[in-house]
């Protein structure tokens, strides 16, 4: 499953990568089904626009597997 997140958590035990990606490598990852985790409805509208695809408003918990991927959306700044 991919995942979309606005903070980057780890939600289970185990060995977990963390990279650094473009926008461009994002929306090749999201052209595939994935599940969002963004709470927020300004972020996920912002997120929507951002990467051409409808992240919906879910504020949900997850619980990531092995081979799970999370794509994380971090502001900056406020």
């Amino acid at each position: 499953m991919i995942y979309v997140m606005n903070s980057p958590i780890l939600t289970a035990p185990g060995k977990y990568a963390y990279e650094l990606i473009d926008i461009e490598r994002a929306r090749r990852l999201l052209k595939e089904p994935f599940e969002s985790a963004i709470g927020h409805e300004a972020a996920a509208r912002f997120l929507s626009k951002l990467i051409g695809v409808e992240v919906p408003t879910q504020r949900i918990s997850i619980a990531m597997r092995p081979g799970d991927v999370a794509v994380i959306f971090r502001v900056k700044q406020r």
